[in-house]
């Protein structure tokens, strides 16, 4: 009998320890939004990345360590880097886990999570000898070849012409497929608090009329790699990217892909929008450059349920683009207002991952730039809420802002000082921040003011977030 019991104790222990550890996926709310949960609870989806060298350069100083300290500064809680097949597995059958130790021990000290781009056999739609190992790209055998035998070079608009992997070699899919499963492996034993979140697979595959293959091909490879994560006993969400302001509807049939989301590289308030409310399992800005007007960006894409990740954190070399830094690492006008809102983001926290499209609203987003003396009452529930900019003698950005009701009271956020207007009289006013569990932890009380024509002035500084009871 103590046998049976012991032996039953320890089959207990083994199946809980081998129960898959499910730390994020897409889910929804119960009016039906998507929204992303990690460890139980919304997240919003606010993301930056970074581009670097493979290891072991990326590791030193100025590498991804170091520009998840410079994210941290400007207060993003998800940092998007790559991580490269070159890295990981240099020769064949043989793992190098460094690259990605050091990440997570970074976020683990930063408190910050982890969105990994996989470079691996097709990055822009073709293999890429930066994120390529030497052996895959010595590899024939599962190149690319046209019907004449000969091999087929795409452009990757940055490194010139190289070879693409055959999407539909079933060799190439195991052998990468046993890749991904090492590093999920990997990831379970040593990610004990859960710093990795999201798994994008390959990127921008539709480049290149799908690297030169069939659609159905290439997303069919995407897919199966997808369920590598999925099978995984540490599960994640999973995504994949398109280049262009452009969805795919066969992406929404991938079983393993939670989402797809587009690389616009556009700074026009309307097509970012117009993107954000296409029908999609999460709806999402995959890529979008750091533009004078992001946060204008950021707004209108949170305010309809949108989440936004922004390539890059710093200078774009090949394409001599700012990012939230200037070409010099230093602050420019973005990084400021990025921190602003970042941080108030941070604040209003999971009700801005949840709250019903009908109960957010946006302002000061009705054109690319914002208008710097903006003043406009809108319709929010059964009240009128108002939001008002101002810069000196009509120069400079005007803010931008966003409400949402919720239970009768009013949160705001904005990028930049400004005031939140209201036609009926505030009963309490106060600054703070959303807990982990939902609950509203005071700051300050703030104060209101009538103005001559009756309406009650809530000032608004960067980087709160109020809370509005009204009479």
């Amino acid at each position: 009998m103590k046998t049976a019991i012991l032996l039953s104790l320890i089959l207990s222990c083994v199946t809980a320890w081998a129960k898959p550890t499910l730390v994020s996926r897409i889910t929804h709310t119960p009016e039906g939004r998507p929204y992303l949960e990690v460890d139980g609870r919304p997240m919003v989806y606010n993301a930056v990345q970074a581009w670097k060298a493979p290891a072991p350069e990326f590791l030193m100083e100025g590498g991804y360590p170091d520009n998840m300290n410079k994210a941290h500064e400007v207060g993003y809680r998800i940092f998007t880097f790559w991580l490269t097949w070159r890295d990981l597995e240099p020769v064949r059958g043989q793992y190098d886990w460094s690259s990605m130790e050091a990440m997570i021990e970074r976020a683990e000290e930063l408190d910050m999570r982890l969105d990994i781009v996989w470079g691996g056999s097709n990055f822009c739609s073709h293999l890429d000898p930066r994120f390529a190992p030497d052996w895959l790209l010595d590899w024939d055998a599962v190149h690319l070849r046209d019907e004449e035998g000969n091999f087929v070079k795409a452009h990757s608009g940055d490194f010139g012409k190289t070879r693409a992997v055959d999407h539909t070699n079933k060799v190439i899919l195991e052998v990468e497929k046993e890749m991904v499963s090492s590093l999920m492996r990997y990831i379970k034993k040593r990610d004990k608090t859960h710093r990795v979140v999201f798994f994008q697979v390959l990127n921008e595959p539709n480049m290149r009329g799908w690297t030169h293959q069939d659609k159905e091909d290439v997303l069919t490879y995407v897919n199966d790699l997808a369920a590598v994560v999925k099978a995984a006993d540490y599960q994640v969400a999973t995504r994949t990217n398109l280049s262009g302001p452009n969805l795919e509807p066969d992406i929404e049939l991938l079983e393993h892909i939670d989402a797809h989301g587009p690389d616009p590289y556009k700074k026009q308030i309307d097509i970012i929008r117009k993107l954000i409310q296409m029908p999609t399992k999460f709806p999402h800005i995959a890529e979008n450059a750091a533009y004078p007007n992001t946060t204008s960006l950021m707004m209108t894409t949170f305010a309809h349920g949108g989440g936004y990740n922004i390539y890059m954190l710093g200078p774009d070399l090949v394409w001599e683009n700012a990012g939230v830094y200037d070409i010099n690492w230093e602050p420019w006008e973005v990084t400021y207002g990025v921190y602003n809102l970042n941080t108030a983001v941070n604040a209003i926290g999971a009700l801005l991952a949840v709250a019903p499209l009908e109960d957010m609203l946006d302002f000061n987003t009705e054109l690319d730039e914002p208008n710097p003396n903006y003043k406009q009452m809108k319709q929010l529930g059964e009240r009128e809420i108002g939001f008002t900019t101002w810069a000196r003698r009509g120069k400079g950005n005007g803010a931008v802002g966003m409400a949402i009701h919720k239970d009768g009271e009013f949160y705001l956020i904005a990028d930049r000082i400004s005031w939140f207007r209201f036609n009926d009289e505030p009963s309490y006013v106060s600054s703070g921040r959303f807990d982990l569990d939902g609950n509203w932890v005071e700051s300050n009380r703030k104060y209101w003011h009538q103005r001559d024509d009756g309406v009650f002035e809530v000032p608004y500084h960067a980087g709160e977030c109020v809370r509005v009871r009204l009479k």
